[in-house]
């Protein structure tokens, strides 16, 4: 398996007990629709899962589809172009539905969204327990 490079894949949601999140393995038992959505062997609300897009925030937390995101992108000639969003999974890859004012205006892959010199990610919060923030912060 040498030259092999081999990614973690992580999931994250809200159990129904506790509303506490738990992360790791997702068991999906009987089918996804009535079925029963496990984390880590804790049942959870299918509406809260979402799976660790791979890349860490600003203070090293992983970033997950749901969580409010903003992408600040640093060129060498250029000024900093900041994008606002909630980070999601495309028909490509990962990208952020980027809002303006509280509303949605479009998707964006985040391979387009990158500075020739860096790019960093800031994590506002998740859209399950922060859904106020997509109005909030810009």
């Amino acid at each position: 398996m040498h030259g092999i490079m081999l990614r973690e894949i992580e999931f994250r949601g809200k159990r129904l007990d506790n509303k506490e999140w738990v992360y790791g393995n997702l068991v999906i038992e009987d089918g996804f629709c009535g079925g029963v959505v496990k984390c880590n062997g804790y049942i959870v609300k299918p509406k809260t899962v979402g799976q660790s897009i791979g890349l860490c925030g600003e203070n090293k937390e992983k970033i997950y589809e749901g969580d409010i995101l903003r992408i600040d992108c640093y060129s060498y000639y250029e000024t900093v172009t900041s994008h606002f969003g909630v980070v999601g999974i495309g028909a490509y890859g990962n990208g952020l539905e980027l809002y303006e004012n509280g509303r949605a205006f479009g998707f964006r892959y985040l391979g387009e969204m990158r500075g020739s010199y860096s790019t960093t990610y800031t994590v506002f919060g998740n859209i399950h327990d922060n859904p106020e923030l997509i109005k909030e912060v810009e």
